[in-house]
């Protein structure tokens, strides 16, 4: 099997995970991360960033509307509802990098993961990055990548770090 990007759904809601605030709440209504304003018989949908634990949940109960699109989910190809497709387009874009290095959300769940991680190991620099690239990418960082995550949060803090584990392909290509 060759090896392919996942799902913008599998993408936010592995951040959510990670970073721990991944809402496990199960069934009931979804969550909206739209604005919705009704207009002569019509209803415009707006995106919105909300950083509200009750939008934390898994991108499936998410309220798809047929706009407002949210930009990390439309980055990696989550579907548009308002059109019918038999197979999901799969590409790999720059756009996506892009995304997972400068997003609201993206740096929000960075900065939340950062403050999971240095509320567990403490301060030890060795510590926080051997724990990072535990729970990003499930183990444990080669010497090269350990000494190089060191030097990255000594220089920008480990939230930087988070940050940019979300972005290599361990996290987001499943082989």
């Amino acid at each position: 099997m060759s090896p392919r990007r996942v799902e913008a759904e599998v993408v936010r809601d592995a951040i959510l995970s990670v970073s721990g605030q991944l809402n496990p709440e199960r069934g009931g209504p979804g969550f909206e991360d739209v604005s919705i304003t009704p207009n002569n018989g019509t209803v415009y949908y707006e995106a919105r960033d909300r950083d509200d634990p009750a939008v934390h949940r898994r991108t499936v109960y998410r309220f798809t509307p047929r706009g407002g699109r949210t930009a990390i989910l439309d980055t990696f190809d989550c579907p548009d509802p308002s059109t019918a497709a038999p197979t999901r387009n799969v590409t790999t874009t720059p756009l996506q990098a892009l995304s997972l290095l400068n997003n609201p959300f993206v740096l929000r769940m960075a900065t939340r993961m950062a403050e999971r991680i240095a509320g567990r190991v403490g301060e030890d620099v060795n510590s926080q990055v051997i724990r990072a690239w535990q729970l990003a990418i499930q183990r444990d960082p080669d010497p090269r990548e350990q000494r190089l995550s060191i030097e990255l949060v000594r220089q920008h803090g480990l939230a930087t770090l988070c940050r940019g584990l979300f972005n290599i392909n361990d996290f987001v290509i499943i082989e």
